[in-house]
């Protein structure tokens, strides 16, 4: 019998299954092996191109000062490996982008000691403002690459986070020099998937409105603080540029102080920044992203134009007003009323346009008489009808009061051309006058007592009179001595109508009050108050003995002048 060409087949057979079987340890190798290295490579680009997008997504967040349309960015949150023809593939890998903290109040924004002048100065008065805001977290879900990091926005910064630190990916925005910039993020946003998302941000309080503010006179430096997940010493180094701890006011560093403290129950820090005394640009930006951001109101109002004028008797001026959110920023569709002391102002109410400003027009009386020129005052309001005297308070932020100086241009009343001079006198005590019958010290059994109290009497039957403007000249204070040390110093500032009259203004121009009204006939009695400092924080004491004299200008343009020394 020929066996040989069983045996040969018998070989094929066995070279054919030793064949098959390295085949299938090299697709096993190159599953277990090649395709998960090479897996881990797309990952690793795909975690590099995302912080790529996450970086264009902080960029667009941090410039829209001044959006008025919303911007959109792509975030590729996921990848896709390439195609095998003699492998498997484990599912795509994604990733998820949310907002996160936006529903935490402890999470904001805070500006402390901030104050400025002006009607923005009613609201910013040094005391706290409070901003909340949140960050933008990315979190991937790789198959293979399992080192890479959380990437994180917040505070201007974007960082990624590794089991085994921080490290930053941009530098910081919050302070450059003398300019403080601060945008808060509202919103919620919640996305996984492994394929690109369009994230948009929306600007909700934004104009490029900036104002001047500087440290409270009564308080300390301003300080902000934000929210971060990152660590003191990498606030450090983000800050090391605008840092200098001296107080140096002739270099470009502002920041005196940097500390970072836990927020409790929460995985953020609190960065607090404290800036020397200077002066400091400071905007404030609010954005939304994804649904739900709490929409702003109007905060405040203040002058834009017309404010200190001078016209012609007879003629007429433009009065524009703004009304501003807490971020400094226009809210339109807000009703401002109008109302004016003398003259007319029209129209009386009017709503604020897409830059949240409202346009009037002041039309002067035709005959301005006895003075030279004379101070009108119009008021604007956002909450009250400016004309009721008892309801409007200039100080508050929702009111605004503007001065326009009306000139006597034909020179009536003043002597010489056409009427005569009624001039003002000490105390007067003319029938049509307003005289002064009482001043009295409040609280006389209160060693640091600083009001008084002022009671003027209308001898005219016929006419009203308001009160509009007033001056202070402090002739002494204290001249007497007790001993060495004792010595008060004269008051710096006094108040009187919800108006503070600064040292600037003592004995100086004359400076519109709330009008005090005196009936005809009748006796009105307002309360002054003194006080040792220019910004009327801190109470001055009054004795019996001190004195000072008060020049007042009415309504109707004839002033007085009063000697007042007051009694216990």
């Amino acid at each position: 019998m020929n066996s040989g060409g069983t045996d040969r087949a018998q070989s094929i057979q066995i070279g054919a299954v030793l064949l098959f079987g390295a085949l299938v340890i090299a697709l096993s190798l190159y599953q277990a092996v090649v395709v998960p290295d090479q897996n881990k490579q797309v990952e690793f680009k795909h975690s590099v191109s995302v912080q790529g997008d996450l970086q264009t997504l902080r960029d667009t967040v941090v410039s829209m000062t001044e959006a008025t349309a919303p911007r959109s960015v792509t975030v590729e949150l996921g990848t896709r490996y390439p195609t095998r023809v003699f492998a498997v593939n484990p599912g795509p890998p994604g990733g998820a982008l949310r907002t996160v903290g936006t529903t935490n109040p402890d999470l904001n924004v805070t500006v402390v000691n901030a104050t400025t002048t002006g009607e923005t100065g009613d609201f910013w008065t040094g005391t706290e403002r409070v901003y909340p805001t949140g960050s933008i977290g990315y979190r991937p879900n790789y198959n293979v690459y399992r080192n890479a990091p959380d990437t994180f926005y917040g505070s201007s910064v974007l960082h990624n986070e590794f089991p085994t630190g921080n490290v930053t990916l941009t530098g910081q925005t919050l302070v450059s020099g003398n300019r403080i910039t601060l945008t808060v993020i509202d919103g919620n946003l919640s996305q996984t998937r492994s394929g690109p998302v369009s994230v948009d941000i929306r600007p909700v309080s934004s104009s490029g409105t900036t104002i001047t503010v500087t440290k409270n006179s009564s308080g300390g430096n301003i300080t902000v603080s934000v929210p971060t997940r990152l660590g003191e010493t990498e606030w450090e180094r983000l800050l090391a540029s605008e840092t200098d701890a001296t107080g140096d006011r002739t270099n470009d560093r502002f920041v005196t102080d940097v500390s970072v403290t836990p927020i409790p129950d929460s995985e953020f820090n609190r960065l607090r920044l404290e800036l020397e005394n200077a002066t400091y640009r400071l905007q404030l930006t609010k954005v939304a992203i994804g649904t739900g951001a709490t929409p702003v109101s109007d905060a405040y109002l203040t002058d834009v134009s017309g404010d200190g004028s001078n016209i012609e008797e007879g003629s007429s001026r433009e009065l524009v007003v703004e009304v501003r959110d807490a971020f400094n920023n226009p809210v339109g569709g807000v009703r401002v009323n109008a109302s004016a002391t003398r003259g007319t102002v029209s129209p009386v109410n009017r709503t604020t346009d897409e830059k949240g400003r409202a346009a009037f027009t002041y039309d002067a009386e035709e005959n301005v008489s006895d003075r030279s020129s004379v101070t009108r005052t119009v008021r604007f309001s956002t909450e009250v009808d400016p004309a009721e005297t008892g309801t409007f308070n200039s100080s508050t932020p929702a009111n605004v009061t503007m001065n326009v100086m009306v000139e006597n241009t034909d020179g009536s009343g003043l002597g010489g051309g056409g009427g005569e001079s009624t001039g003002s006198s000490i105390n007067p005590n003319s029938t049509d006058a307003v005289v002064l019958t009482n001043s009295t010290i409040v609280d006389p059994q209160d060693k640091t007592s600083s009001r008084i109290n002022i009671t003027l009497r209308n001898r005219d039957q016929n006419d009203d009179r308001d009160l509009t403007e007033a001056r202070f000249n402090f002739y002494s204070i204290d001249r007497q001595s007790s001993g060495r040390g004792n010595r008060r110093d004269p008051p710096k500032a006094v108040e009187i109508s919800n108006t503070v009259l600064k040292s600037a203004n003592v004995g100086g121009e004359y400076r519109t009050i709330d009008p005090i009204p005196i009936t005809a006939g009748n006796s009105t009695t307002f309360t002054v108050e003194f006080y040792k400092n220019s910004g009327g924080t801190a109470p001055a004491e009054v004795k019996q003995g001190d004195f000072f004299v008060v020049s007042v200008i009415f309504e109707n343009g004839r002033d007085a002048t009063y000697f007042i020394a007051p009694t216990e």
